[in-house]
């Protein structure tokens, strides 16, 4: 069984939190969907007159080519998550608004998948900072993912505590 709590932060109900959420979720969501299309669209290779003019091997001028095209792929895939997650942050206020919580349940799965994700990057690049950059470094990724880990459960508790309460108020001869 998993955790569930009686009310949002602050003392709000849980829906209030959860349209709360939603909302900060969809914030963040077409932020994150500009920030990946601008990235995307600023993606310029390296020409060799340019690497001339600043004096970089053709090799380098290679590493730099690949480099570039492996950081624009990745801004597309950004971008299509980021449009999941806007699609998935409205229809959770959505449900939220409309007392349903199956159709809370996409985005629960979604953020559960993501949260772990991300988490695993975190330790990677916490391992990489560690052994290849520096110690405060690796504590400022430590910090973050902690951060990240501690307001994303939060939040998903929050949303599926909600869910819970509105599948209790259907329950037949349940008060």
């Amino acid at each position: 069984m998993s955790p569930t709590v009686k009310q949002c932060c602050c003392g709000c109900s849980l829906k209030t939190g959860t349209i709360i959420i939603g909302v900060i979720c969809v914030v963040g969501a077409v932020f994150g969907l500009i920030y990946s299309i601008v990235k995307t669209s600023l993606f310029q290779l390296m020409t060799p007159e340019m690497a001339r003019q600043q004096n970089i091997t053709e090799d380098g001028r290679e590493v730099y080519n690949l480099v570039m095209k492996a950081e624009k792929y990745t801004n597309i895939v950004a971008a299509v998550f980021e449009a999941i997650g806007l699609i998935l942050s409205v229809l959770l206020i959505f449900a939220t608004r409309r007392e349903n919580p199956r159709l809370m349940k996409p985005w629960l799965i979604c953020s559960i998948i993501t949260m772990v994700l991300v988490e695993v990057l975190y330790l990677v690049i916490m391992i990489i900072f560690f052994l290849y950059v520096s110690l405060g470094a690796g504590v400022t990724v430590l910090f973050a993912a902690a951060t990240y880990g501690v307001v994303g459960a939060y939040m998903i508790i929050v949303v599926d505590s909600h869910r819970r309460e509105l599948l209790d108020q259907r329950r037949p001869g349940k008060m």
